[in-house]
């Protein structure tokens, strides 16, 4: 069953608090890939590429960067502002995309770092704001009315 993403909060709590593991693709750790793999398959119901063979450690931009690079055919770019609950926020550094999170609704994202547990914050906050790459909307989301 399709998660009802109008609702946030009722489906981002159940991520809120894992814990980070560099790679790590389960409920005992993730790192961001990982969030937006494991949401988009319990919520969703659509399995993204794991590519935790593809680089070593989730610091490593160069190699991240381009993995997020290599997904942009399944994604639709969605403009600053027509964002939705669900939609994947795309961060850049160095000019690259090399972190990502999940658009939760007004101006928040849930979202897990190196060193902390996945959490719900804001995205337009200046430790984010100006480091935002884009909005990105999975083309099977539209497909199957998602």
């Amino acid at each position: 069953m399709a998660a009802d993403f109008s609702m946030p909060a009722g489906w981002a709590a159940r991520y809120v608090g894992l814990p980070y593991t560099d790679r790590g693709r389960t409920r005992s750790g993730v790192d961001c890939w990982g969030l937006v793999r494991l949401v988009y398959a319990e919520q969703f119901g659509l399995i993204l590429p794991s590519y935790d063979a593809d680089y070593d450690h989730s610091d490593d931009v160069r190699r991240v960067g381009t993995l997020i690079l290599r997904e942009q055919q399944s994604w639709r770019h969605i403009e600053k502002g027509k964002e939705l609950p669900g939609d994947v926020i795309v961060m850049k550094l160095k000019r690259l995309p090399y972190h990502v999170g999940i658009v939760l609704g007004g101006g928040y994202m849930l979202h897990i770092e190196r060193g902390a547990h996945c959490c719900k914050e804001s995205y337009e906050t200046i430790l984010y704001k100006n480091g935002i790459d884009g909005f990105r909307r999975h083309n099977a989301r539209d497909m199957r009315g998602l």
